[in-house]
């Protein structure tokens, strides 16, 4: 299932479509939670990257962190270290989140093999993953049980212009990207072009 969110750009985002799930207001920016229940949950959050690192998705997640904490859930964040590589960020390194080591990087995307292994690891109740295209989103899908709940933010992240070799990649890459789509239970777009694409 897709669900299109309207956003609206003065780092706020306001997600419009309604499907049991709760409207929550924080910081004059309007979150819609995808999910609800009765009992506390635990979302275990899956960005490529986090503050310290500055960034679209980074600010996404840590917003998102903030309302579904207030609403009373529990939530872990697993991600790279390659988040702590910015030195003059304005962010502090958040103690409650977990930097797993980068195997390797390619074109910013990194691989860890100690994420997946904390991934096959914790028992949350919904996982959230940050766009096909993100090689930590392909890791935390194959490490998961097939009953796994789990929902996948499309963030518009643009890869087909550039360089020949990038046009190759993001051709040989997309049976993965449609792979990770098919996996999770929900998809939640950003946009009129994530949509469609």
């Amino acid at each position: 299932t897709i669900y299109f969110a309207r956003a609206i750009y003065n780092f706020n985002l306001i997600l419009s479509y309604q499907d049991g799930g709760r409207f929550h207001r924080r910081r004059e920016a309007w979150y819609y939670i995808p999910c609800e229940r009765t009992s506390r949950m635990h979302v275990v959050q899956v960005p490529h990257l986090y503050h310290p690192s500055i960034g679209g998705i980074e600010n996404y997640v840590h917003r998102l962190n903030e309302t579904i904490q207030d609403m009373g859930h529990r939530v872990t964040t697993l991600t790279t270290d390659e988040s702590l590589s910015n030195n003059a960020s304005p962010y502090d390194i958040v103690s409650d989140v977990r930097y797993c080591s980068t195997t390797f990087s390619p074109f910013r995307n990194p691989i860890s093999v100690e994420l997946y292994r904390h991934l096959k690891r914790t028992d949350g109740d919904i996982y959230h993953f940050h766009d096909p295209y993100l090689l930590p989103t392909l890791e935390g899908i194959l490490s998961l049980d097939s009953d796994a709940t789990s929902v996948i933010t499309v963030h518009g992240i643009d890869i087909s212009g550039g360089s020949r070799l990038i046009k190759i990649l993001n051709r040989a890459y997309r049976p993965l990207a449609q792979y990770v789509l098919d996996s999770v239970d929900k998809i939640i777009v950003l946009g009129e072009h994530e949509r469609v694409n």
